[in-house]
């Protein structure tokens, strides 16, 4: 947080600046990370970010239409490679809801990663008229209960 409002810049950016603190600071140290900012409202709602080797964030649309926002993903933190750092404009409609996660949410030992989210997708599109905490508590149920990492989430749902 305290070099997204000191840069005040674009969330690539943004990316960029932790990649230089985290080499200074912690030479063998990887983190991954996603920072997106919400611009507007209703129909001109839309998200710009950038990530950082974190999982993709998931788009899950009123009908129940899902879609992993993999644009604007790029390395994971501290790697040393100095490459630019993409980013990513998505509209964000109406009563859609725009999760991020952890990793914990969706790993399993027994699983590939593209059957876990795959598995995401199915129980997102499935709550997707949920009220937003339902939405949250019932992936929780749904998909965290066997697995052993721990679990992070955020949500949001612009209105119309």
């Amino acid at each position: 947080r305290g070099a997204a409002v000191v840069c005040q810049e674009p969330p690539e950016a943004v990316l960029h600046h932790l990649d230089v603190a985290n080499r200074l600071l912690a030479e063998e140290a990887t983190a991954t990370c996603i920072y997106g900012v919400v611009k507007g409202s209703g129909a001109d709602c839309e998200l710009l970010h950038s990530s950082a080797g974190h999982p993709p964030p998931l788009l899950t649309t009123a009908d129940g239409a899902t879609r992993y926002l993999d644009d604007g993903s790029g390395l994971m933190l501290g790697t040393g490679v100095d490459l630019p750092r993409p980013a990513a404009r998505t509209p964000l409609p109406p009563h859609s809801t725009l999760l991020l996660y952890t990793d914990g949410l969706i790993e399993r030992r027994d699983e590939s990663i593209g059957a876990s989210l795959d598995r995401l997708r199915e129980h997102a599109g499935a709550l997707a008229r949920a009220p937003l905490g339902v939405f949250c508590d019932e992936l929780l149920i749904r998909l965290g209960a066997d697995g052993t990492d721990d679990i992070a989430l955020i949500a949001l749902r612009p209105t119309g």
